[in-house]
């Protein structure tokens, strides 16, 4: 029997080795992109998952003082279990000892890369000692809305920073050197979210130096600490191009999404003591995220919603700020911190009482006015000569055009659901004129457009074929239907002369 040929027998097995040499270039072409952050000059790398641990592989760990405030790890940038470095005052900082020199000196370019939570004050890291100044090297320090930049010898140099409280941003600072035979002149470049800040000049040390680098501070000093957060620290030893700059901001945001944005925040707050009140925060695309109210930057208990109510509030919870953390799988943000005070509750008091007033008969406007304060909405209700005054329950009350009968002694009750209390009680007194003693006064006949200067009883205007006594006024009127004694315009004249004279007109 013949043999087969081998090359027909070893067909089958090229396919296999073929196959299987490119599922493995697939899996180490897809493990390349799975791959962490580039890499290339890195010296450091500090993700501050819990502790202050080196996960670049050069163990280069960092150590806290002792004698300050330890560091603490909140869970705030991300989803639970990654965690941030949080510092604030009375932390000491933290220093890198196996660092020392680090930073944009001799003929190297540096990189530094890390998020932070705006807003935030102090140094966030250097490499630099306040009581050697040739030992130091550069720092970065953050002003609420600047970034300012050190080189160890000059002045700083500032960058606007995109201010959104309750933001993170991922910041990366990078020295390169222009001119490699200059030692001392660089240029110093800042990216924020994968764009462009812009580039300033800088001189540095070009020493070899002994200080190491410090987190959250400079080097023997207590000024200007980190009161902020910060989150995956990356130093490199040289400047980074712009190539790797975009390739470490898409590996530092892969799978981030959209971090919780929110569109009203919670408001300040007044109330008495025992109401209840309402703090509120408004998400957009809210669905997948998880709420913590805060009180005084402690959680409160059970309060995880987007609304917080709390009932029958005490007197002790005046002068407290309430905020809420809004947190997704994304990322977390903290909502502005909002003031609630509780005022006592008070009857009502008056603070500043009417006053007596002397016009003349016609005054177009008489005012008197009160001021009281109290728990509550007030209510006023205004009396003359001990009988209330129909619609007068403003703190104002205004007379128009007094007469004689407006004569009397004014006061206010202010009332609300826990007391009263009376004003002082007040006269008004309204003096009348008779310029010619004819019966009517001044005002009474500038209300018959009649001459007050001319002693005419029936008034100037009027015929001289009235009767002469006030008596006669009412036999005037009786007869006044008859068109040929008065006519019609006299009997108008002696009508309102009456009505003059009745006191309720």
């Amino acid at each position: 029997m013949q043999a087969e040929p081998t090359s027909i027998r070893s067909e089958p097995l090229r396919w296999w080795v073929a196959l299987g040499w490119g599922l493995l270039i697939g899996v180490l072409m897809l493990r390349g992109r799975a791959a962490p952050a580039p890499d290339a000059g890195l010296v450091g790398y500090y993700p501050f998952d819990g502790d202050l641990q080196d996960r670049s592989g050069f163990g280069r760990h960092a150590l806290s003082d002792p004698v300050g405030a330890l560091p603490r790890f909140p869970s705030t940038r991300r989803a639970f279990p990654n965690q941030v470095l949080g510092l604030e005052e009375g932390c000491a900082g933290i220093t890198i000892p196996s660092l020392a020199g680090f930073g944009p000196n001799g003929h190297r370019g540096t990189t530094v890369s890390f998020w932070m939570h705006t807003p935030a004050r102090g140094f966030l890291l250097g490499c630099a000692r306040e009581s050697d100044p040739g030992q130091s090297g550069f720092h970065l320090r953050i002003d609420d809305d600047r970034l300012w930049v050190s080189g160890g010898v000059g002045g700083e140099v500032g960058f606007a920073v995109p201010r959104n409280p309750g933001d993170w941003r991922h910041v990366v600072v990078v020295f390169d050197r222009p001119q490699p035979t200059n030692e001392i002149a660089m240029e110093v470049r800042l990216w924020i979210d994968g764009r462009s800040v812009g580039a300033r000049p800088i001189e540095v040390n070009p020493s070899h130096l002994r200080t190491p680098l410090t987190v959250g501070g400079l080097s023997g000093t207590a000024r200007g600490r980190l009161q902020g957060q910060i989150d995956s620290l990356r130093l490199y030893g040289k400047a980074l191009s712009v190539e790797a700059i975009m390739s470490l901001h898409a590996h530092d945001t892969e799978g981030l999404g959209v971090a919780p944005i929110l569109v009203r925040q919670p408001q300040a707050q007044s109330v008495e003591k025992g109401r209840d009140v309402t703090f509120a925060v408004s998400v957009q695309e809210s669905a997948d995220c998880t709420f913590q109210w805060q009180l005084n930057q402690t959680n409160l208990p059970g309060a995880q919603r987007a609304e917080l109510t709390l009932s029958n509030v005490p007197p002790a919870l005046d002068g407290g700020r309430y905020r809420v953390l809004v947190q997704n799988a994304s990322g977390a943000v903290f909502s502005e911190s909002a003031l609630l005070t509780v005022f006592p509750l008070m009857p009502p008091s008056i603070r500043s009482q009417p006053v007596p007033v002397v016009v003349a008969e016609g005054e177009p406007e008489v005012v008197f006015e009160v001021a009281a304060t109290g728990s509550g909405g007030l209510l006023y209700q205004w009396q003359c000569n001990g009988k209330s005054l129909p619609s007068a329950t403003r703190e104002r009350l205004t007379l128009r055009h007094v007469r004689p009968h407006a004569d009397g002694r004014y006061r206010v009750q202010v009332s609300n659901p826990y007391g009263s209390v009376w004003s002082d009680e007040v006269t008004l007194t309204v003096n009348t004129y008779d310029t010619d003693e004819d019966g009517l006064t001044d005002y009474e006949e500038l209300l018959l457009k009649t001459d007050p200067s001319k002693p005419d009883y029936y008034g100037d205007r009027m015929p001289p074929s009235l009767p002469a006594a006030e008596s006669d006024l009412w036999r005037q009127l009786q007869g006044a239907s008859s068109a040929s004694s008065q006519g019609w315009w006299s009997t108008g004249f002696a009508i309102l002369q009456i009505l003059l004279r009745m006191p309720h007109f």
